[in-house]
């Protein structure tokens, strides 16, 4: 399994309560998500403790922090955290979410 850890550590939401340090986890299959043109999926979230588990039986690549990235579209995905698939699709998310790959079961 691969592990890009970037979850933040317990932070304060504007009432002054703490937000738990458990990440909300969700899990996706690669198979389910629809890249566009280019082979890139962007994964956003608005903020909070997420993780996700990316359920391939794909191989990762080839990883890191996009330095020049665009979308299909032209919109800027320099900055965004990614993982770079043997199939051609590249899954790019903000590096505040943990993002762990899956093997297919």
């Amino acid at each position: 399994m691969i592990d890009q850890s970037a979850a933040p550590d317990m932070s304060e939401p504007g009432d002054g309560v703490p937000v738990s340090a458990e990440p909300d986890t969700i899990s996706l299959a690669l198979g389910d998500l629809l890249p566009d043109s280019a082979g890139n999926i962007v994964i956003e979230y608005d903020g909070g403790n997420l993780a996700v588990q990316l359920v391939t039986d794909q191989s990762v690549v080839e990883h890191g922090v996009a330095v020049e990235a665009v979308d299909a579209n032209g919109g800027d995905l320099s900055g965004l955290a990614y993982f770079a698939f043997g199939d051609g699709v590249t899954v790019y998310f903000p590096t505040d979410i943990s993002v762990h790959i899956v093997p297919v079961a």
